[in-house]
């Protein structure tokens, strides 16, 4: 329904460059609807919601709903649709599918609700005596795993990523609170194959690109997944994604993206 709306011209989603128009995002039961902030596109969308809810006989929650409206969206025109909806105003949407909708300059505060978890699990398994294959099998199934879903979508600063790598080597080395033990080999060499002497344990920086760089590897072979679509009409339209610059007003998202593109620059044949 949205998007026939949208074919015959009754709503308008979120544009980009002219070329292309988002109306909605939806997964599982987190859904992102978009709207030109218009009467006309309101009461449309409320006459959608309206008889999807006949239809279905599923009720649109607007207890657990909330609508966001861009910087050029006057007062008078915010109190008309939140009256039309009955839904509160909120100044962003915190999170989306568990990472931060916008990130601005709110990432360092976001990145470091990563490292704390990290941390929280390190604390809570200090106490504990295990193995040292144990440990190796925690670090590396467990403690490595916690910042892989950001790590996939964002570049996360070399700070914070030695400062995770650091509370891991004093997890492996046995160091606590009260002690410090000895480090018997640098993270370096701890990261390397253990066919090469190492243990195999992840270069959290490297891991961090390599990630970004499999979502540009996804952008050259589905060129017509909606990704694709929104990034090529809003940073590349005249250029190949391999050609693409950083553009103006680029999101957070894109840098890293860039910042990916490094490894296959170095790999591709």
């Amino acid at each position: 329904m949205l998007v026939q709306a949208k074919t015959r011209g009754q709503i308008q989603g979120l544009r980009f460059n002219g070329s292309l128009s988002i109306t909605h995002l939806l997964f599982a039961y987190d859904s992102l609807v978009f709207a030109r902030a218009s009467n006309m596109d309101c009461m449309k969308l409320k006459d959608i919601f309206y008889c999807y809810t006949a239809a279905s006989g599923q009720v649109f929650n607007y207890e657990k709903s909330s609508m966001f409206f861009s910087s050029s969206t006057s007062q008078f025109q915010r109190e008309a649709f939140r009256n039309i909806f009955g839904l509160n105003a909120v100044t962003k949407h915190e999170k989306y599918l568990g990472l931060p909708s916008m990130v601005g300059r709110r990432k360092i505060s976001f990145f470091n609700e990563v490292k704390l978890r990290v941390l929280n699990k390190l604390s809570n398994w200090q106490s504990k005596n295990f193995t040292r294959g144990g440990t190796e099998v925690l670090i590396k199934a467990v403690k490595q795993a916690i910042p892989a879903y950001a790590m996939s979508v964002f570049k996360i600063r070399q700070g914070l990523c030695s400062e995770i790598e650091k509370a891991i080597a004093r997890f492996w080395w046995g160091s606590l609170d009260t002690h410090r033990s000895i480090h018997w080999a640098r993270w370096e060499r701890l990261c390397h194959a253990k066919i090469r002497g190492g243990i195999g344990f992840r270069d959290f920086s490297s891991f961090n690109q390599t990630l970004i760089a499999k979502q540009r590897w996804r952008i050259l072979h589905n060129p017509d997944s909606l990704m694709a679509k929104i990034l090529k009409a809003k940073y590349s339209k005249h250029t190949n994604f391999m050609e693409t610059k950083l553009g103006s007003n680029p999101s957070f998202v894109w840098r890293s993206i860039l910042w990916g593109k490094q490894v296959l620059h170095k790999g591709l044949r």
